[in-house]
């Protein structure tokens, strides 16, 4: 067990102290478009961004392959290796994180001054613009995702009003209905004692004129 620990250790250092080339390089093929980053995360500086289909060499990957040490178009950079196919004959098209330990691509290690120092040293100015302009980007996305935020805030409170109001409207049509109800009850009381005292006159008239002709 230990000797399996030590084994692990050493080849995580060496992923970060040995050049990844030293590897066995994979062939691969991206599955959408995929930013390549100065390192292994999506707090990383883009680099590039590696067309759907596009074909890269697989240096190594951290444990798990869900990051992995590429290389395209002459950059080198990270990948997520969610969206790497394998391009080997036996796996073709796979997922490299599926198939990873099977194929035999080394799980690496990553040190951020080792490798800018690397491979971005000429681009470095460059690089520490696009970050500036990503921050800027970022802290605008920021911004606007709260202004709409409010925005919806402010509908929600509008409509909660718009339906309280709706419910006060009803139930004071609901109040109306009822009086009118009463109302109609009333009139129909009262046009049934008009018949009645009519129905009791005209009695009344037929009596007085029966005891006229008796």
């Amino acid at each position: 067990m230990k000797m399996m620990n030590s084994l692990k250790l050493g080849v995580l250092a060496a992923g970060i102290l040995v050049p990844a080339a030293a590897y066995a390089a994979t062939s691969a093929i991206t599955t959408t478009d995929l930013n390549m980053r100065t390192g292994p995360g999506t707090g990383y500086e883009v680099v590039d961004v590696i067309p759907d289909s596009g074909r890269v060499t697989v240096y190594g990957c951290l444990s798990g392959y869900n990051w992995c040490d590429v290389s395209w178009s002459g950059y080198r950079g990270w990948a997520s290796g969610n969206y790497l196919a394998y391009l080997g004959e036996r796996y073709y098209r796979d997922p490299i994180p599926s198939i990873g330990v099977t194929i035999g691509v080394p799980i690496i290690g990553y040190d951020r001054d080792h490798y800018f120092d690397r491979w971005y040293r000429h681009r470095r100015h460059e690089i520490r613009h696009d970050r500036r302009e990503h921050r800027r980007e970022v802290r605008q996305e920021r911004r606007e995702d709260r202004r709409a935020i409010r925005h919806e805030r402010r509908d929600v409170k509008q409509e909660r009003r718009d339906l309280r109001d709706a419910r006060h409207d009803l139930r004071q049509a609901r109040h109306h209905g009822e009086n009118l109800k009463q109302e109609r009850r009333k009139v129909h009381r009262e046009k049934r004692q008009l018949r009645h005292e009519k129905r009791q006159l005209h009695k009344a008239h037929r009596d007085r004129r029966q005891d006229h002709r008796d």
